[in-house]
């Protein structure tokens, strides 16, 4: 692991995972579960937001910060394209602290999101 790594999540978000969503976060804006003209509905942000902890958990990040940007919606059947770099790792005794970046894009090349999660990996077992 180091600086630059880069990593890539690619998802499509359908209709049955939005209805979960929707049960376990009570998040029932309209646009969550009214279907659009194309028979669609509006993808949560905290949803697509999911795609860079994918990366976290592989690493064993234990997260501390997550801070994300939207810019436009996603829809169900949207293939999206979560691309995750490595900014800053500091090795210490018992942790690496570990800072990402991360942009997420639709199938139409279009950014939907960005932001940045900072964690830790501890590197020895915690009590």
């Amino acid at each position: 692991m180091k600086c630059g790594d880069t990593f890539e999540v690619k998802r499509v978000f359908t209709k049955a995972d939005v209805e979960k969503f929707v049960e376990i976060s009570g998040d029932r804006n309209p646009p969550h579960i009214t279907l659009n003209e194309k028979g669609q509905l509006v993808v949560h942000g905290l949803l697509t937001a999911t795609l860079p902890s994918i990366v976290g958990g592989k690493l064993n990040v234990t997260g501390r910060e997550f801070q994300v940007e939207w810019f436009k919606p996603v829809y169900t059947d949207d293939e999206v394209t979560c691309k995750i770099i490595l900014d800053k790792i500091a090795y210490q005794e018992t942790r690496t602290k570990v800072t990402a970046v991360f942009e997420i894009y639709n199938q139409s090349a279009e950014k939907v999101s960005s932001g940045h999660f900072f964690g830790l990996i501890y590197n020895v077992m915690q009590n």
